[in-house]
């Protein structure tokens, strides 16, 4: 049994325990901001704001508008003085309290929301123009690029009145074993690719595929949730705000010859309200011929959910759930070394966390999300790997608010709240483990 077969048996044979009996401790966010001199635009607030936010906030991009020169920022002072604060923006869910932290983590430091306060406060002085401070380093980008591949044709997204997630076959040029050591995403239209990730399936599987494809009359097919059935692993994931990123060194997905390989894309409407427009984009890989560890993913769930256990009832404003596993069972007892971890809810997930519960009783927080938002999910790099042994158990805790306050919109007005459970278009309740696998 290959590494990737792992997934597939971890999922169906490793349940989980809904158990409870021991509470998992979330840690509380209580890092304070410092006191700041006074600041100006030019030496100290432009680099941030090129480095952290711009990506997102430039002409074409994701963001409702841009804040790509001086007069941009000042039309939007307050919003970005109460979104920096509130650390809503750049959007970075996890608690930094949580973990030893991340990779490519784009979020701002304390004394960066300080500067950004202080120089909002102040009146925003600009001073003087020759007088750039020096520029920060960018997060997310891909050392380099060998292989660029791009959906077969064209895509109208149909965002009129809702999202839309969309599959495409992409064309693996490669007959021998490759390793993925790095990935990135360009978007066709920038402005309305909110998300997109690539996974693979087994050879067997393509004529499946190709059937999804050839009954749908546009490119590709419809995939809500961006989940597909019968994928055995996950290549990465992308969002707005970075390029690109490198998996930890000695580290690589495993790509066949005969695999599969699958885009999902994410689509949203643009945000001044004008048409979508054909879509056409495409991904970098980063490849080797061979790599000390692959990399799998390793699903935190109850199996129980899947069948209909995860009942969430409609005008609850907090539903909780719960399991844990021992990943290492997936690994024939033997450690696992966790090198990225995933928390994956859909639109009524409010908070969450994934963690380890040692043999020992103690407790370690991977990822902990004080307010879930499904339109910004990720993957997290761990900054430092962690090993679980025999006995320790990976743990996930989803909280679920399906009142009317939190439900999705939908022609601009909120869907009616309505009982749901497990399901594409109800919800999920899965943490995810990447995971070393030594070859």
């Amino acid at each position: 049994m290959g590494p990737r077969s792992t997934l597939i048996l971890a999922l169906l044979t490793l349940s989980g325990c809904q158990c409870g009996t021991v509470p998992f401790e979330r840690c509380e966010e209580d890092e304070a901001l410092p006191t700041v001199d006074a600041v100006v635009w030019h030496r100290h607030v432009r680099p941030i704001i090129e480095a952290r936010c711009t990506r997102c906030h430039q002409e074409g991009g994701l963001a409702p508008f841009a804040l790509t020169a001086f007069s941009d920022v000042k039309e939007h002072l307050a919003g970005i003085q109460h979104t920096v604060v509130a650390r809503l923006m750049p959007p970075f869910m996890p608690a930094r309290c949580c973990g030893k932290g991340y990779r490519d983590d784009p979020s701002l430091t304390p004394a960066q929301i300080a500067t950004i306060a202080r120089w909002v406060d102040d009146g925003a002085p600009e001073g003087d123009p020759a007088d750039v401070g020096p520029a920060l380093p960018l997060v997310g980008e891909l050392p380099r690029v060998d292989e660029t591949l791009i959906m077969s044709e064209p895509y109208l997204p149909d965002v009129d009145s809702h999202d839309d997630t969309r599959c495409f076959l992409l064309d693996w040029p490669f007959s021998q074993q490759k390793f993925v050591v790095g990935f990135g995403v360009t978007p066709g239209v920038r402005e309305q690719v909110h998300h997109a990730l690539v996974v693979l399936a087994p050879g067997y599987a393509r004529d499946g595929f190709r059937d999804l494809d050839d009954d749908d009359d546009k490119a590709g097919w419809s995939c809500p949730g961006g989940l597909v059935l019968g994928i055995d692993d996950y290549v990465g994931g992308w969002s707005p705000g970075w390029e690109g990123a490198a998996t930890p060194p000695g580290t690589g997905h495993q790509v066949d010859g005969d695999d599969v390989v699958i885009l999902t894309v994410h689509y949203t409407r643009p945000h001044d309200g004008s048409a979508a427009l054909p879509d056409q984009t495409s991904v970098d890989f980063m490849l080797a011929d061979d790599v000390g560890s692959t990399l799998t993913a390793v699903p935190v769930i109850n199996s129980a959910w899947v069948f209909g256990g995860l009942p969430i009832p409609k005008d609850n404003p907090s539903v909780l759930f719960d399991a844990e596993l021992d990943p290492t069972d997936s690994n024939w007892g033997q450690p696992v070394e966790v090198v990225g971890v995933n928390l994956h809810m859909h639109e009524r997930g409010s908070s969450g966390v994934l963690g380890i519960k040692r043999q020992d009783g103690s407790q370690e927080c991977l990822v902990q999300i004080d307010a879930y938002d499904h339109a910004w999910q990720g993957d997290y790099v761990l900054q430092e790997p962690v090993t679980l042994q025999h006995g320790d158990h990976a743990y996930v805790e989803c909280e679920f608010d399906n009142s009317l306050a939190h439900q999705r919109i939908v022609d601009g007005a909120p869907e009616e709240p309505r009982d749901l459970n497990w399901g594409e278009e109800q919800e999920m309740c899965v943490g995810y483990l990447t995971v070393k696998r030594p070859r």
